[in-house]
């Protein structure tokens, strides 16, 4: 995992659990901090491993095109640096 994804993973998860100053539940697709890393631990596992594989095979046209496309290109934009947070934030928020 490069580090750029490890990193927003990382935020991801202080997200769901605590909130981050300054990012509102309007970044991350309205979704709110729920007091816990993920809500359904094979699911979230099994979403990101979803994620990080199109990254790895650059697949821009599929479900996660906006992930791949954010992790692909200036990954330190604000930018895309908030379009990898929501996305994983909704991976570990998946039912």
């Amino acid at each position: 995992m490069r580090g750029f994804t490890f990193y927003s993973l990382f935020a991801a998860l202080v997200f769901n659990k605590w909130g981050i100053q300054n990012i509102s539940p309007s970044d991350v697709d309205n979704n709110e901090t729920m007091g816990d890393y993920c809500n359904n631990m094979e699911g979230s596992i099994e979403k990101i491993m979803e994620l990080l594989t199109d990254l790895d095979k650059k697949k821009d046209d599929g479900e996660n095109a906006e992930f791949v496309k954010a992790g692909s290109k200036t990954t330190h934009s604000i930018s895309n640096r908030k379009i990898r947070l929501k996305c994983f934030v909704k991976a570990l928020q998946t039912q």
